[in-house]
């Protein structure tokens, strides 16, 4: 898993829980989507992004 995230979820533990409950498949998205980037910039972006998503348990992909 992306240091970036692990950075993520220690400093918001709400988000944590709610990615721990993603099937893994929704898990895999996530972490390759942000991952993907190079920058930490945008990696940092692509979390902020994707966090409401995490939350409500839905894909990376799901409306």
């Amino acid at each position: 898993m992306p240091n970036d995230l692990l950075d993520a979820f220690s400093a918001d533990p709400d988000y944590a829980t709610a990615f721990d409950g993603l099937t893994r498949g929704r898990q895999r998205s996530y972490i390759i989507h942000i991952n993907a980037s190079k920058k930490p910039e945008t990696r940092a972006n692509r979390i902020a992004k994707s966090r409401d998503k995490g939350l409500k348990g839905k894909g990376l992909l799901e409306r």
